[in-house]
């Protein structure tokens, strides 16, 4: 059995969708929520993917959003690249860098119709989550919960810690999103348990509702690691494992021993450097420094880039997901709309013929 690969989607449609017929096609348009190249039941068979055991996909997005320092969220769209509908079928978990969409005019800031209603159908129709991405950093925040104010800056208690978790639910919650991903950079390992356990009440396996337990309670960390008392609250701990910065070889990928493997995703910095054309970190180097080498679509033996290395590193067992930090420049890549990001989805979770 062949499989119809599509460019805007990784999984390939011969599953999804029982097809046994050989072709080879590829299809440069991306749909619309009006203009679906799929029946319903490619989509049902999608969710149904995303729910069961496979490797999962986790990525920063910022290219629905304005720039940096914009007064709103509110943007008119160019082209695909600057849309949800526009990422992969088989994408995992979004996180909302840069804010939140709404679609509703009275949230005046989160103002983006064209964005929110995407969201929406990407979260309905391809099972797709959505994160709030939560910047714990420095203790910088002010915000109002309950009609209280109150300032990190100036109150790092347990009370201000908790009512800014609460806060953030509320936003998650009022923003139909999937779940929250708190940045913990710059914050103790204690203050950070404190946060994640108050959003556990919302999020999470130890949810205190149904609904709860079917959202997503995140952590993501670069250099310093939370507290192992973190652990029975998360579904995942994201590292952002940027070019090998935490190591020289496979091992410095290594999680943390007191973290389940399916709960550990490794992401890279596609922004950085020449990461963005070559898939990448070029070489990546393995556990005994060696470079790791991969064959190129032409039958090459090439060396390895890093998203494929997390991606292998995932497939052997070591971690239950992948992906990279601002995905946005990969979809201008030359062999199609997310290329490397499809390829590498597909080597963690290969299609079964």
């Amino acid at each position: 059995m062949k499989k119809i690969l599509y460019i805007f989607s990784i999984v390939s449609a011969s599953v999804l969708m029982g097809c046994t017929k050989e072709e080879n096609l590829e299809v440069q348009k991306v749909p619309s929520p009006s203009d679906e190249l799929f029946d319903e039941q490619y989509y049902q068979n999608l969710r149904e993917w995303k729910a069961g055991k496979h490797t999962v996909t986790y990525v920063y997005y910022a290219a629905w959003a304005p720039l940096e320092g914009a007064s709103s969220m509110f943007k008119n769209p160019t082209n695909m690249s600057e849309r949800f509908i526009g990422l992969p079928d088989s994408l995992d978990i979004v996180n909302l860098w840069m804010g939140i969409p709404s679609a509703d005019p009275a949230d005046e800031y989160e103002y983006s119709p064209v964005a929110a209603s995407d969201m929406k159908y990407c979260q309905e129709k391809k099972g797709t989550r959505f994160v709030m991405h939560a910047d714990a950093s420095h203790y910088r925040h002010k915000f109002t919960v309950n009609g209280k104010d109150w300032d990190l800056s100036e109150d790092r208690s347990e009370e201000a810690i908790c009512a800014y978790a609460d806060y953030n639910a509320q936003q998650v919650l009022h923003f139909g999103l999937d779940g929250i991903d708190y940045d913990f950079e710059g914050w103790s390992a204690a203050d950070m348990t404190i946060a994640i356990r108050q959003s556990a009440k919302y999020f999470g396996p130890q949810a205190e509702t149904e609904q709860g337990r079917r959202m997503l309670n995140i952590i993501d960390y670069f250099g310093a690691q939370p507290s192992s008392d973190v652990e029975p609250y998360v579904n995942y701990l994201v590292r952002q494992a940027y070019s090998q910065q935490i190591g020289n070889r496979y091992s410095g990928l290594g999680r943390p021993s007191w973290l389940p493997a399916e709960k550990y995703i490794i992401c890279e910095q596609w922004n950085q450097g020449n990461n963005r054309f070559n898939g990448g970190y070029v070489p990546y180097r393995g556990y005994n420094g060696e470079t790791l080498m991969t064959y190129d679509d032409s039958g090459n033996h090439v060396p390895m880039a890093s998203l494929e290395a997390y991606a292998r590193f995932c497939s052997d067992g070591n971690a239950g997901g992948f992906g990279a930090y601002y995905i946005d420049s990969d979809y201008f890549f030359s062999k199609g709309p997310y290329y490397n990001l499809r390829r590498c989805i597909q080597i963690a979770s290969p299609s079964i013929h």
